[in-house]
């Protein structure tokens, strides 16, 4: 999952058609934005995450808890979390992170 000093990086795990699996790791403090075309589910694996979407309120996602995220938004995470934040994504679709 690329080296600590990068804010955030994205490593597959695995595709199958348009449906995959990666792990999402944002460091301290640090933020990406997101878009997808199909749903995105977050599961947190360490660390404490804030999610905003344009159209739900802001959420904490903390670890072994799972988030939706509905396909055709914007969506901010954010790493609330002193030792960094560690995410499981599963997605429907294309989809791509920003680091913001």
């Amino acid at each position: 999952l690329a080296d600590a000093d990068t804010p955030s990086a994205r490593t597959y795990l695995w595709q199958h058609g348009s449906h995959s699996g990666s792990l999402l790791r944002i460091a301290q403090g640090a933020s990406v934005s997101t878009q997808a075309d199909g749903p995105l589910r977050l599961v947190g694996i360490r660390g404490e995450l804030s999610v905003r979407a344009a159209t739900q309120p802001p959420s904490q996602l903390r670890p072994e808890r799972y988030a939706h995220l509905p396909a055709l938004d914007s969506h901010t995470i954010q790493c609330r979390s002193e030792t960094g934040c560690l995410s499981y994504v599963s997605a429907v679709g294309p989809y791509q992170f920003v680091t913001d």
